[in-house]
């Protein structure tokens, strides 16, 4: 439910700061599904999980890049769509291994060794990071799901299950996909329990074929509440969002002073707003009202640390648009243009870690990615004990107070991401650039 009082101005800081705080409790929920769509083991080598890190937010970025000429609001999980290459990655063999291993900048994990060295190190970090993000920090729920779908009438190599099973806390669900309406309608069950039925009839029949032999699935919900909650009384329907020079849109607009890290370097704005629990919301906003599309040309993952890291905490007039918003992001498209190609090419395609290879031999028919945001101020407490944490980024250090809180008004098109704060690990990114589109 929105709360708005149109006929009121803006707060002044002070009304703000003045305002007396009524409980309420602030939240995000971040739903994604990522499958994969499939027509017709080995020892461990340690890696550090921040060189995994680093490669996942070196792909989330180029992912950005790729889609970011598709016109509106877009929202992804790199984290889930990564997720889901690399299962793909652990059945790939030859040239199409070696591009999903370019895709995925697996070079940061080392290049020593053969191929199969380069997986085993990939594979351990991955049963590292899926124990780390499967116990997150008491104030935050965040939960993610693999699943494999086969054929009954399909034989698997055993290793490729196994490693599902140990590195990605995956499982084997045996089905018919004779019948693609019941099975499209199985998987879409599957999902739905997964994500607290925020994502809904995801898989449609008419993407099963009879002879379909394995669908991949992926799945992440994520809840958490602000570390410092918006006040009701200090949402306004003002000022208007600029969605272009000829277009603004009325939307509710939440407002809060509070001290946060913020960055601001040559065009552009950085803040931080931490969550319960030891995540962040990192929010870019180009001074330029219109120059959103300047500011992802140039943004890349050392030019984020490079932001991040001159954050200062500073005290801020915050004003933050309420939105929501879902979408379905064809990914076969934009992979293929940042390399992985052999896997969507059914004479190239060398998944015999999946399976023996036949004719016609297997390759991946789609991958389709379902995302969902909802910011507000109101929801409930995530299924864990609430912890107040102390949240900090590398290289923040506390300035001196200003007099007055420096405005950051995202009144306009912005980037926004969130972050595990222990490890730096992207799990989502999207852009605003119309509010009042649901």
């Amino acid at each position: 439910m929105a709360f708005s009082a149109p006929s009121c101005k803006k707060p002044t800081a002070q009304e703000v700061c003045d305002r007396k705080r009524i409980s309420v409790k602030t939240l995000c929920i971040f739903v994604v599904i990522a499958p994969l769509l499939i027509p017709a083991a080995s020892g461990k080598v340690a890696s550090p999980p921040h060189r995994l890190v680093q490669a996942q937010n070196q792909f989330a970025l180029a992912l950005f890049q790729s889609l970011r000429q598709q016109a509106g609001n877009l929202f992804v999980s790199p984290y889930s769509i990564s997720t889901s290459i690399g299962m793909v990655f652990a059945g790939a063999k030859g040239q199409a291994a070696a591009q999903i291993a370019k895709l995925l900048h697996l070079d940061l994990l080392g290049t020593i060794g053969s191929p199969n060295a380069l997986k085993a190190r990939y594979l351990n970090a991955v049963l590292r990071e899926t124990h780390d993000l499967s116990h997150p920090a008491a104030g935050f729920n965040l939960q993610a799901a693999n699943a494999l779908w086969g054929s009954a009438n399909f034989h698997f190599n055993r290793a490729f299950i196994s490693t599902i099973k140990t590195d990605f806390a995956g499982s084997l669900k045996p089905i018919d996909f004779t019948n693609p309406a019941i099975a499209a309608n199985r998987i879409d069950q599957w999902v739905a329990q997964r994500t607290n039925n925020k994502i809904e009839g995801l898989i449609q029949p008419g993407d099963i074929r009879p002879k379909t032999p394995l669908i991949l699935t992926n799945a992440i919900y994520f809840k958490a509440r602000w570390e410092q909650p918006f006040d009701y009384e200090a949402t306004y329907q003002k000022p208007p969002f600029r969605v272009s020079p000829t277009k603004h849109v009325t939307v509710d607009m939440m407002n809060q002073i509070e001290t946060f890290p913020l960055a601001i370097r040559h065009g552009v704005k950085i803040l931080s707003l931490p969550y319960k629990g030891g995540a962040s919301m990192i929010i870019i906003l180009p001074d330029d009202p219109y120059g959103l599309r300047a500011v992802q040309a140039r943004l890349t993952t050392a030019r984020l640390n490079d932001w991040l890291n001159h954050s200062v905490n500073t005290r801020v007039f915050l004003t933050l648009p309420k939105f929501k918003t879902s979408s379905t992001t064809f990914l076969q498209s934009p992979l293929a243009s940042m390399g992985m190609t052999r896997v969507f090419n059914p004479s190239q395609a060398d998944l015999a870690g999946i399976a023996p290879q036949t004719r016609p031999r297997l390759y991946i028919g789609d991958m389709i990615h379902k995302a969902f945001i909802k910011i507000d101020e109101t929801g409930t407490e995530a299924a864990a004990a609430t912890a107040t944490v102390s949240v900090g980024e590398a290289g923040i250090s506390d300035g001196p107070p200003p007099p007055n809180p420096i405005p950051f008004v995202a009144d306009h098109p912005f980037i926004y991401l969130i972050r595990d704060n222990n490890s730096g690990l992207i799990l989502f990114m999207g852009r605003l650039a119309n509010p009042a589109l649901n």
